[in-house]
């Protein structure tokens, strides 16, 4: 070039000029041609670190999910397992206490007066809830003798603490009883709703054709065992599929019989479907012979009742594995296949009876918000790819105009340029390298001033982004079931504090409901009996809602059954004023309790009561045919302000006479509009509902349904807190 320069008419500074560019330009061409390599190849490593970073990401995901759920799925069949087996060993007690207290009476006749009971061979028909007596045929046939009529007359004293018994036992159809060897029975059965104890005529004739109590299986278990035992799953006497537990009672000569508790599987069948988890949750409990002896299917190799040993079926060998850990009294979590998909299996043993509890979440379900945390993530990462090319192709253009640039300057120039340009490139690779091996923690500092930077930046932010996501959605996942299960925890302890049974009586109806607002509330009802011709009830409505609410409800609702047992022979008026001492102690958060409290003698009708600050109850009077408010005197409510005096009132109800008490939350109920239901409108219905053919329970319903009618799609604002008493002497 230098030889052809020479020929050419140009000075030195052309020359220089000319061989200057054409070093920029070979300088360049080569810098171009390097620095395109470098930002495609950062291009793809780039995309290929990203893939397989979310890869990662995904995996670990879905092991976490796993791990959370499998320890929750234990936590939680070991605790419903644990309340099952106390329930069972509480059942247990019971029995021993029974079969004490038979030998206690067959061991010392003496000390105890003959009693009657009802005979069910003279009785028509038996009424739950009636203590009574059964000959078996062979007893009936022979006749019974006068040693031994004076034996079941003395042991039919028995029936007190069969009474006492039956009050745990009435939401189930239950048989509490002693079965003696000699062929009588005494015993007591309960049906929930009460009614008759024979589901049909047939059955009672079929039982006072064939029953001998020392012919019945869990008697036979009975005699061989020193302690309360359980029987399998069976069906009993009245057709329905029972389970008992046993223990034998001795008088002077040694065994004399058995007592036992008889119910039905329906109750643990609705525990055991009641804390299924998740969508798919599904819990079973397997006896010592494999067997499902309560389910939350009703179909399907799971399902109850089946007579199928779980270790030899075929439908799914991890489930037979299972089986038989679980019969072997094991404990863990496990994967099984069943009905065509995988589930974790988590199971506790319940040593009560040697049965075991299992419970079942579908795998799916348990991964699925890892599948929905990574598509929001393939989201976001496939919006960062469609950034990323427009960014390296403004990056190429930018650097091939600063190489133009550069073509104007010398060689020398251009070198150390392009070795500035192509260095931040080759520091953004690296730590790109680095986070997508999943140092998410790594940041690529550049501080070029140009694109590369800008993307470095996004880099840095992308990554501390997604660090947040994660550790915000794990969070807010641990806390809301954190919450949920507090609040959940709380509202069954709301709801164990209110009565369930009612006071056994034949003077009176009554029935009561609570619907809370939130999850927990602050209204609550309460009734029991003083003795056998006082009954207590009251009705209160606690200032505020939620949680605050639920504590003050608690303590008021405590304090004023205590009081009232403790100074029962005081007037009412005198417990309310010390109730109100009470709750006004201590009383920082300045919470107040509106209530209605009253104590009906049930041989007179004589009606005592003290309305403190509450709604006016409604009045029924049977011989008028309809309801109105009844009269009250104006005092304050409870826990406002220390040592006031409260107004007691008296009236009487007649046969028929109807008290219907409710909370605020009822008047104050809210349509789509914000109108009030009101006073008004509650009287109208009552007296439009024919209440002298309705019972409490239906009239309870009946209202409850004209005030979901009148609410619409309104949210309930308050709770709703109803009792119905009638008084049928």
């Amino acid at each position: 070039m230098l030889e052809k320069l020479k020929h050419m008419k140009l000075n030195i500074r052309e020359r220089v000029l000319i061989v200057l560019l054409a070093c920029s330009l070979a300088a360049f061409l080569g810098l171009g041609v390097l620095s395109l390599h470098t930002l495609y190849h950062v291009e793809d490593s780039v995309l290929e670190q990203e893939q397989s970073m979310g890869e990662r990401l995904s995996e670990k995901l879905g092991d976490f999910a796993e791990e959370n759920s499998k320890s929750r799925l234990k936590e939680a069949a070991e605790m419903k397992a644990l309340v099952i087996d106390r329930e069972l060993a509480a059942t247990g007690r019971n029995v021993a206490l029974l079969a004490d207290t038979m030998s206690l009476i067959l061991k010392n006749q003496e000390n105890y007066r003959p009693r009657s009971l009802v005979n069910s061979r003279e009785q028509a028909d038996i009424s739950s809830g009636v203590p009574y007596v059964h000959y078996s045929p062979q007893l009936a046939a022979r006749g019974v003798d006068a040693a031994l009529a004076g034996e079941i007359a003395r042991a039919s004293n028995v029936a007190d603490l069969l009474l006492t018994m039956s009050r745990e036992y009435d939401k189930n159809r239950t048989s509490i009883y002693a079965g003696s060897r000699r062929g009588y029975l005494i015993c007591l059965d309960t049906v929930p709703g009460g009614g008759s104890i024979y589901p049909s005529q047939e059955a009672r004739e079929s039982f006072l054709r064939e029953f001998d109590p020392s012919e019945r299986p869990w008697y036979k278990l009975g005699e061989k065992s020193d302690h309360p035992a359980y029987t399998d799953v069976y069906t009993g006497a009245d057709g329905y599929l029972d389970v008992t537990c046993v223990m034998p009672y001795y008088d002077d000569q040694g065994l004399a019989g058995v007592a036992g508790i008889s119910y039905t599987i329906e109750e643990m069948y609705h525990q055991v479907a009641d804390a299924a988890i998740g969508r798919t949750g599904v819990n079973f409990a397997l006896d010592s012979q494999g067997r499902v002896i309560f389910s939350g299917l009703s179909q399907g190799v799971l399902a109850a009742g089946r007579e199928v040993d779980l270790r030899h079926q075929e439908e799914s060998e991890g489930l037979a594995q299972a089986a038989a850990s679980m019969v072997a009294g094991g404990r863990g979590v496990t994967t099984v296949s069943l009905y065509g998909q995988d589930y974790f299996l988590a199971y506790a043993p319940m040593k009560s009876t040697g049965w075991s509890f299992g419970s079942l979440i579908a795998r799916e379900e348990v991964t699925a918000p890892a599948r929905e945390i990574m598509a929001t993530t393939d989201a976001a990462t496939a919006s960062f790819r469609g950034r990323l090319g427009p960014t390296f192709a403004a990056s190429a253009g930018k650097a091939t105009v600063l190489a133009l640039l550069m073509f104007l300057f010398a060689g020398y120039l251009s070198r150390h340029m392009a070795a500035h340009i192509t260095k931040p490139i080759y520091r953004l690779r690296e730590g790109v390298r680095k986070i997508a091996a999943g140092n998410l923690h790594e940041k690529v500092e550049l501080d070029s001033g140009d694109e590369l930077q800008e993307l470095a930046e996004s880099f840095n932010a992308m990554t501390d982004n997604l660090e947040d996501y994660m550790e915000k959605v794990t969070r807010a996942a641990e806390e809301k079931e954190r919450a949920q299960t507090e609040m959940n925890a709380a509202r069954s302890i709301q709801q164990s504090m209110l009565p369930e049974g009612l006071p056994q009586g034949q003077d009176f109806e009554l029935r009561a409901s609570m619907k809370a607002a939130r999850e927990v509330g602050g209204d609550f009802y309460d009734f029991f009996l003083l003795d056998e011709d006082h009954l207590m009830v009251t009705i209160a409505d606690v200032s505020g809602k939620g949680v605050p609410a639920s504590l003050f409800m608690v303590r008021s609702m405590m304090v004023l059954r205590n009081l009232v047992q403790s100074f029962r022979e005081e007037p009412l008026a005198s417990i309310a004023a010390k109730v109100n001492d009470e709750l006004c102690r201590n009383n920082d958060a300045m919470m107040f309790v509106t209530s209605f409290m009253a104590i009906l003698d049930l041989s007179t009708g004589r009606l005592s009561y003290v309305n403190a600050g509450h709604n006016p109850s409604m009045l029924y009077r049977a011989g008028e045919g309809k309801f109105s408010p009844l009269p009250v005197l104006r005092n304050s409510v409870l826990g406002g302000v220390e040592s006031l005096n409260y107004k007691g009132q008296e009236m009487t109800l007649g046969q028929g006479d109807l008290l219907f008490l409710y909370t605020d939350g009822v008047t104050e109920a809210q349509n789509e509009r914000g109108d009030f239901y009101g006073e008004k409108a509650l009287l109208d219905f009552l007296n439009h509902h024919q209440a002298e053919t309705a019972s409490p329970q239906d009239l309870l319903a009946a209202v409850s349904a004209d005030l979901s009618r009148y609410a619409g799609q309104a949210e309930q604002s308050d709770d709703i807190t109803m009792v119905a008493l009638r008084y049928t002497r």
